[in-house]
């Protein structure tokens, strides 16, 4: 009996057709035998059932086994002897077997090389890395190399890659586990298969949606076919024979092929013709497919008549058809179809990241939903790897109704790893035990509810443990010891047990963190924190406990049981049973492949969880696929599931198709073969599957705009030639019929129809009717407002007066330091106090590198600290021993030079205030005073009978300088109004290297009076004052410029201030972001406030600048 052969291009006639064998009864029948049908994954298995439960209108006890169950169970069933060897040769087994052998080879010459790869390989770690990838050889040698395999078993036959180790490491397996494998089975049951009639295994089995198949799993179903009935079910792009169509060579096999005469024969005699583009292009699997049919089997084709012609109603359907036809209308002589104006069925998106990449995909579907009337379950997206945009697809579909429509969905192809919680804690758990417990790894395990739940800390105490673990110092390392393990100095400073005992010893002694307790400089903590601690200290011995238990070595068979205790320690009954369940079940499984390979070696916690991962990577997600809603899922081979709308996202160039990395040693890519599979060829019948699946719209999304200049990124490789094909086959309605035209410019014309780049930001207008083209549209309600309140603020004179309301009424309460803030950052103000709008992130992460060199922040923090600690007149000593025990300083050597050269800037400033205060006291001062109905309250220091003096290790500019400005016109006031008060006429502030003073002239009444007006207008409406720019336009009128050049050099001090605040490696504590979201550039500021700016510049910095001289 042959083996039966149904061909269509459409998925839905070949269901027809196994309904309709299914529907036959067999001929010895049983009630309770299933009916077999062999699928490529469980999304296939999935749609065949409710699809033929629709056509035969019960079906019942199916059983979908893959290829691979498929043939071992029909070998266990032709070869019942070779099962119990056959165990050894699975690949986990497979995989403990080799890493036994290579430890034995080490003085085998042909086994030279690997020995210097695996010389001081500590723990066997790179010896399983390898014997991994060996495994994963050897298991396809076994499916696409069996002669090869068996030559090197029976006489010691040599590798096709002359002198090679793995001839003899595979006989060394077949010493250890037997003759069980794949390749030696396949052959003894190829012998019997066709005189045996098999009663355990199915009268009649169905091979559904596969486009590829190994020449063994071929030679093994034609031999089953002469006493079982055998149906295979292929999804074929066309009715013609196109097993002998090949690409045209590439350049440099133009030149092999030019003498090659054996090459040349094996291409076929007629190489420049290439057929279908497409189908040569992509088709390769289907064309080996077919190779392999006419060559390794006995077949029969179906006299049915499956195919089915979409037609020519839309691009989509003429490319289907064009590929069923194998034709190009270029080519053949034809008329090019003209596409119509309202043609979307193919649309392809240029985006700038993945984000805007849902965000599009989901605009889009929003339209065909509620326009077209396609139902979500009848939409599938496809991307080459979902992992990526998993939580890129949650961000954007999870959206409340009220920012976008609600669209169902589900997310298949996501491993345990991904998907359960269990898996997900312990992934991130492992890395902290096995790694430098960095400050940021510890802490955000407590963002998993499995284990912060397991110590009784609630989500909103996070953020105070943050600060905790900030303010004591902690940046890395368990202790010293730790450390050093590590290769780095045995020093206990901003170690995880230096900053605990700094916070254990502020909760239990209350001392200051200047009073040392043998060395250590206590942390306090705020009112109600104690308990917090506790709970937080219980957590962290919890980790170094484990990290102690996991640290050591073991064997297979002990790791079971120390993983089981760190999930019962730490997670106790919280997680899922299954979950916990599925985990016990893999770690034993690896246990059992150990012993049965006789690897009783001890390994790492690094080499576990890389077989685990292996292990549990193996294992198909059942979830997902088609349960409700759009459907995510990875792009897998023979996934040829018809959808009304097929959607392919992150089709980036370099990302899709993907490339192998074959070893040196693969005799696979050595010498290719057909039926091999390859990763670049799979995704290319995966897309040419993908566009014969479409029914009514095929979507592309891909990066195709860099997110920081916007230049234009290509596509994949298998869009161009997508759009290439479609240009050979249509042209737009509107096109001239030229016929002179080149085929690289009819591919632009249609570029431009296909390619729809889009705006940076889903809040641009012109998804909202500012633009003529009418693809750009959006359903995001959130987007919508955003858009209207950006083209409202372009029509209106001040940025952001939209949003103002009502203007406030004139403060009468005035605190001098609001006082300084709103002069110093008026724009921040106006954000915080006015509009609720507060910028930048306040979780950001905590530092995980211990002090070795100090950057600007650091450097001031402790100088400033060191400067008061001076002034007051501290030991120089215990200045050096507090800023160590808080963890501040470098360690070692670096610390003591960090030291001395601070000592001697501050020891500098230090004879500069002397001078100035002339061993005066200093006095305080308490400010209350009223102008014009307007009342400041505050305090002034640093008051001495000769002078206001104020010391800072920052140079005297910039906003220091205004704040020491405002305070000397406060100053002044008071004296004007009480000068029975004996204040100071002059205010010095001194530098690290330079210092001023400033002596205010005329009025200090009138002074005030200005800056409190200037203080009301930037509470009132964005008031366009800037740090640099504003002082530098006052500045250069003051030297006599012309307004033009000092309009010039103010743009410069404003340009260096927009671009610090839209680079993210300052932070908005250095740059005014504010500003810049109220002002946008310069140009901007300009023509809305140009008036205002010079205005405010002037009663500002005019002042100041007359008061200000250098010392």
């Amino acid at each position: 009996m042959p083996l039966f052969v149904h061909r269509s291009n459409r998925t839905e006639r070949l269901v027809d057709a196994l309904a309709t064998v299914v529907a036959k009864p067999r001929a010895r029948e049983h009630v309770l035998e299933p009916e077999w049908i062999v699928v490529s994954s469980p999304g296939m298995e999935r749609w065949l059932s409710m699809q033929l439960s629709r056509r035969l209108g019960v079906w019942a006890n199916p059983k979908f086994p893959f290829p691979r169950n498929l043939i071992q169970t029909l070998l266990d069933a032709a070869d019942p002897d070779g099962r119990e060897q056959g165990a050894g040769y699975e690949p986990t087994c497979m995989l403990f077997g080799i890493a036994a052998e290579l430890r034995t080879r080490a003085d085998d010459p042909l086994f030279a090389e690997v020995e210097r790869y695996l010389r001081d390989d500590a723990n066997a770690r790179r010896r399983l890395a390898l014997a991994a990838r060996l495994s994963e050889l050897f298991d396809q040698y076994l499916t696409y190399r069996p002669d090869e395999l068996q030559s090197w078993a029976a006489d010691g036959g040599a590798s096709a890659l002359g002198k090679d180790f793995q001839p003899a490491l595979f006989r060394a397996l077949i010493a250890r586990h037997g003759a069980g494998h794949l390749a030696a089975r396949a052959q003894r049951a190829s012998r019997r298969l066709p005189h045996a009639s098999l009663s355990e295994f199915p009268q009649r089995i169905h091979l559904f949606g596969l486009s590829s198949m190994p020449p063994l799993y071929l030679e093994l179903l034609s031999a089953l076919a002469s006493a079982h009935e055998a149906h295979l079910y292929l999804l074929s792009p066309t009715r013609e024979y196109f097993a002998d169509l090949r690409p045209k060579p590439r350049r440099r096999e133009r030149r092999q092929l030019s003498f090659d005469f054996d090459a040349l024969d094996a291409l076929g005699e007629d190489v420049a013709q290439e057929g279908h583009p497409l189908l040569t292009s992509l088709g390769r699997h289907a064309r080996e497919l077919q190779e392999l049919l006419e060559t390794r089997t006995s077949y029969r084709e179906t006299a049915q008549d499956l195919y089915e012609d979409p037609g020519e109603r839309c691009l989509l359907h003429v490319l289907q058809s064009d590929l069923l036809a194998l034709r190009t209308r270029d080519q053949c002589g034809g008329t090019r179809h003209r596409l119509r104006p309202d043609d979307d069925s193919v649309s392809i998106h240029a985006c700038h990241s993945p984000m805007r990449e849902l965000e599009v995909l989901h605009d889009q579907l929003s339209r065909l939903i509620s326009e077209r009337g396609v139902q979500p379950h009848e939409i599938i997206v496809m991307t080459p790897v979902i992992s990526e945009y998993a939580k890129v697809i949650d961000a954007v579909f999870s959206q409340p109704e009220s920012q976008r429509p609600l669209i169902p969905f589900r997310i298949a192809d996501r491993g345990a790893s991904e998907t359960q919680a269990l898996m997900l804690a312990l992934d991130a758990l492992l890395d902290v035990l096995q790694g430098r417990f960095g400050a940021n790894q510890v802490l955000d395990l407590l963002g998993f509810d499995l284990i912060r739940a397991g110590f009784e800390i609630a989500v909103d105490q996070v953020d105070a443990l943050r600060s905790l673990i900030e303010d004591s110092g902690i940046r890395w390392g368990v202790d010293a010891e730790h450390r050093q393990a590590q290769d780095q100095p045995a020093c206990d400073d901003n170690t995880w047990r230096f900053g605990l005992a700094r916070l254990a010893l502020g909760y239990s002694t209350g001392l200051a963190p200047e009073q040392l307790f043998a060395g250590c400089s206590p942390l306090s903590l705020e009112s109600g924190q104690g308990q917090l601690l506790g709970q937080f200290l219980a957590f962290c011995e919890t980790l170094f406990e484990l990290r102690q238990l996991l640290q050591a070595p073991a064997s297979a068979q002990d790791w079971p049981s120390r993983i089981n205790q760190v999930v019962r320690v730490v997670f106790g009954d919280r997680a899922d049973p299954g979950e916990r369940k599925q985990l016990s079940l893999s770690l034993r499984e690896l246990a059992e492949h150990a012993e049965r390979a006789g690897f009783d070696e001890s390994f790492e916690l690094t080499s576990l969880r890389a077989l685990l991962e292996r292990g549990l990577s193996t294992r198909q997600p059942t979830h997902g696929f088609m349960a409700s809603g759009v459907t995510f899922c990875q792009m897998l081979p023979m996934r040829s599931i018809p959808f009304k709308v097929l959607c392919m996202i992150g089709l980036n160039d370099g990302v899709f198709p993907q490339s192998d990395t074959p070893f040196s040693f693969d005799i696979m890519h050595a010498k290719r073969r057909p039926g091999d599979r390859c990763r670049r060829d799979d995704d290319r019948q995966l897309f040419l599957e993908a566009l014969l699946s479409a029914r009514e719209q095929l979507l592309i999304t891909f990066v195709g705009q860099s997110l920081k200049s916007g230049k234009p990124l290509p596509p994949s490789v298998l869009v161009n030639e997508l759009i290439d094909c479609a240009s050979r086959s249509c042209e737009l309605p509107d096109a001239a019929r030229d016929e002179a035209l080149t085929p690289l410019a009819r591919a632009a014309q249609l570029e431009s129809r296909l390619l729809l780049r889009h705006p940076l930001s889903g809040t641009s207008p012109r998804y909202f009717g500012a633009d003529a083209d009418a693809r750009l549209f959006s359903y995001a309600r959130g987007s919508c407002k955003a858009a209207r309140a950006v083209v409202a603020r372009a029509a209106t004179p001040a940025r952001f007066s939209v949003l103002t309301g009502t203007p406030p009424e004139r403060p009468t309460e005035i605190g001098l330091q609001d006082l300084e803030r709103a002069l110093m950052r008026p724009a921040r103000e106006f954000c915080q106090r006015r509009l609720g709008l507060y910028l930048g992130d306040d979780l950001s992460a905590l530092p995980e590198r211990e002090p070795m060199e100090l950057n600007a922040l650091e450097r001031w923090k402790i100088a400033t600290e060191w400067l008061e600690h001076m002034l007051a007149g501290k030991p120089e000593a215990s200045r050096l021993e507090v800023q160590r025990a808080r963890g501040r300083l470098p360690h070692f050597v670096s610390g003591d030079l960090f030291y001395d050269d601070l000592q001697a800037t501050l020891e500098s400033i230090e004879r500069t205030f002397g001078a100035l205060t002339r061993g005066a006291p200093m006095r305080k001062l308490d400010v209350d005073l009223t102008l014009d109905g307007m009342h400041v309250s505050g305090s002034l220091a640093e008051l001495f009978d000769t002078a206001h003096v104020r010391v800072q290790y920052s140079e005297p500019q910039g906003r220091h300088e205004l704040r020491h400005f405002v305070r000397h016109v406060v100053m002044r006031c008071l004296a004007e109004q009480d000068p029975g008060l004996g204040l100071p006429r002059a205010s010095y502030l001194i530098g690290r290297e330079s210092s001023l003073c400033l002596e205010l002239r005329g009025s200090a009444t009138a002074a005030l009076r200005e800056l409190l007006s200037l203080y009301t207008e930037a509470l009132s409406q964005p008031l366009p004052l800037f740090a640099a720019a504003s002082r530098t336009y006052a500045e250069q009128l003051a030297k006599g410029n012309a307004r033009e050049q000092a309009l010039s050099a103010a743009r410069r001090a404003y340009g260096d201030e927009y671009q610090a605040a839209r680079d993210d490696s300052r932070g908005l504590d250095y740059s005014d972001a504010y500003a810049v979201q109220l002002f946008g550039s310069f140009e901007q500021m300009l023509a809305q406030e140009g008036s205002r700016f010079e205005n405010s510049a002037l009663r500002l910095y005019q002042p100041l600048m007359a008061a200000r001289r250098d010392v």
